[in-house]
């Protein structure tokens, strides 16, 4: 699956790193670009796909430090970091938001990632 998500133009963008209760990322500075479609990959299965019409890193530190949504994908990334396995923010610049939304949507119906809501 992490194949198909590099054949459509994502890359890797940071690997997530544990902190206590929650994580950080070891990564190249963030560009301020915005329109992002992103996932977080653990052990190369992508475990989660979004979009941002934000800076990809002001979105990171949403997941970091943000409330209930955050929480709940924040919790499956450190969950996967205490038992040990790697994870990594994949993302790929768009421009236009309807095709990011399109694209998003497509992604979630054909892999299923699992910590995706329906």
């Amino acid at each position: 699956m992490l194949e198909d998500y590099r054949r459509f133009g994502f890359e890797p963008q940071a690997q997530v790193i544990a902190s206590g209760a929650r994580f950080t990322t070891a990564h190249r500075a963030w560009t301020s670009r915005p329109g992002w479609l992103y996932a977080f990959v653990s052990d190369g299965r992508v475990m989660y796909v979004g979009l941002t019409i934000n800076p990809l890193g002001a979105r990171v530190d949403q997941y970091r430090h943000g409330g209930d949504q955050c929480a709940r994908v924040r919790q499956h990334i450190v969950d996967e970091l205490a038992a040990g396995r790697e994870v990594w923010l994949y993302g790929r610049p768009v421009d236009d938001r309807e095709e990011m939304q399109r694209e998003e949507a497509r992604l979630r119906r054909d892999f299923k990632p699992p910590w995706n809501r329906a």
